[in-house]
């Protein structure tokens, strides 16, 4: 397959695929005075501007190649995805509509994406360990802000 087209369908397939498990959040009720399209831009919004700060970051500090290293996230993305929607159909048919299972889900598909990351990185010569490490720190921490941000945002 095409560069282009591999990589629009691994984008597709993470912006996509957050939009639905955002819905999924926001339909869960875990968040006060969410609902599922607020919940949706939220989850999406804040993953997409996490990966757009980490992946310069990750150029720089492995010193990998930046069309490397984009494939490498946009295949992590990708099951990520398949891990936080396969868990969200799930819970809708098991109808486990709870925080434990939600934050389980996004427990268990950030644990896949730094896994693969770390994985395909270290057969590039970069450790593992400190791709999981700017991955705890950097990824998972932008997030949090990015989410607490764009909630903030979308009150006004």
């Amino acid at each position: 397959m095409h560069l282009f087209w591999r990589w629009m369908l691994l984008l597709s397939i993470a912006f996509g695929g957050s939009i639905v498990y955002g819905g999924f959040v926001g339909m869960s009720g875990i968040f006060p005075g969410e609902n599922l399209w607020k919940s949706a831009v939220v989850f999406t919004g804040a993953a997409g501007l996490s990966w757009a700060i980490f992946i310069p970051l990750l150029v720089e500090v492995t010193g990998i190649q930046w069309m490397v290293v984009v494939e490498d996230c946009l295949q992590a993305m990708a099951w990520g995805e398949l891990v936080l929607n396969a868990g969200a159909l799930i819970q809708v048919v098991l109808g486990l509509y709870y925080a434990g299972g939600v934050y389980g889900t996004i427990l268990v598909s950030n644990v896949v994406m730094m896994v693969y990351l770390a994985n395909r990185l270290r057969r590039k010569g970069y450790p593992r360990c400190k791709t999981m490490g700017w991955w705890l720190v950097v990824q998972n921490g932008l997030f949090v802000v990015w989410v607490q941000v764009i909630q903030k945002w979308m009150e006004v």
